[in-house]
């Protein structure tokens, strides 16, 4: 209808608040129609609307795990947990490892004859090449700024709840 009652019907009210969340405003408050009057390399940081707008609740703590270049091994990354730091001024944050936390799938494991991940898997490959074209940006910059995973904790203590490989990413270890 031209004009909603959301005081008086739910659905004018479903429909009055997707209207508000949907359309740009003069106020300049993010929200789904601000990525059309964004550049198109920036419209694609799609994460960020729904961090700020969640469609659902959710009732877990949640762990921030980035993939870090190892400097012993130029080849592979370390999984460490971003944590605040007790310690530190108010936001500082500090880096702990949690390779304890993630079962590697091997190779082995997700391929066969004639069966290969299609799709780029080479890690520390992709964050070279996007480290350089980002002006030649400091690699572990790089990979705590876009090599980033937010994963929910399920069950306190569990020792190993997370496997992962490149091309699956990662999925929770089977109980």
């Amino acid at each position: 209808r031209p004009s909603l009652n959301a005081r008086q019907s739910l659905v004018d009210l479903e429909h009055a608040r997707m209207q508000h969340t949907m359309l740009a405003h003069p106020a300049a408050e993010l929200n789904s129609a601000s990525l059309l009057s964004l550049p198109r390399d920036v419209a694609l940081l799609t994460g960020v609307i729904p961090r700020q707008q969640a469609f659902r609740q959710d009732n877990h703590d949640d762990i921030e795990l980035v993939l870090l270049p190892d400097e012993d091994n130029e080849d592979d990354f370390r999984v460490m947990e971003r944590r605040d730091n007790p310690q530190g001024r108010r936001g500082e944050e500090m880096w702990v490892s949690a390779e304890q936390r993630v079962v590697r799938i091997p190779d082995s494991q997700v391929q066969g004859e004639r069966i290969s991940p299609w799709a780029e898997t080479d890690y520390m490959q992709a964050l070279s090449q996007l480290a350089s074209d980002m002006d030649a940006m400091d690699l572990t910059k790089c990979a705590k700024r876009f090599g980033t995973v937010t994963l929910p904790v399920y069950a306190p203590g569990e020792a190993r709840p997370w496997r992962f490989h490149p091309a699956l990413g990662f999925s929770k270890v089977p109980s």
